[in-house]
């Protein structure tokens, strides 16, 4: 059973930390694929406690959350995540310091030095390039 305005994804791809470089180094091994799963939810408006109960239910490896507003602590909780993050993931990872990333997107360290960069992001409905355009807005406008 699913909530709606949820979505489940499988994700798989990952990145390695950058080695460092010596005359010694041999070439890093390659990546073992896993199975991570992604769970974007827009719970609307902070969420409730039904919320909370169906991000855990579901159970998924990350979950990117939208409109959580200051309920991201407590929804972690509730739902049994050990990591969250306030650019609004909940995470059985860890996740890593991206304050390099001014905010757009955060590393989970899936293993020890291999992570997966995530971006969580919520599309504005009423400004989204084809509303717009439909709406006689010029395409270097809608661009911008």
């Amino acid at each position: 059973r699913r909530p709606p305005r949820s979505t489940l994804f499988p994700y798989t791809t990952l990145f390695r930390s950058p080695p460092t470089a010596s005359a010694t180094d041999s070439p890093s091994p390659a990546i073992a694929p896993m199975d991570l799963s992604l769970l974007v939810f827009n719970v609307e408006y902070g969420g409730t406690k039904t919320t909370d109960a169906v991000i855990k239910d579901i159970g998924a490896d990350v979950v990117s959350v939208l409109e959580s507003y200051a309920r991201l602590p407590e929804m972690a909780k509730a739902a049994g995540y050990p990591y969250y993050d306030y650019g609004l993931l909940l995470s059985k990872y860890p996740i890593l310091e991206t304050s390099q990333a001014d905010g757009l997107y955060a590393l989970i360290e899936v293993r020890p030095g291999e992570a997966v960069a995530l971006v969580n992001t919520h599309l504005d409905y009423v400004k989204d390039g084809p509303t717009r355009q439909a709406q006689g807005v010029p395409v270097e406008q809608v661009l911008a």
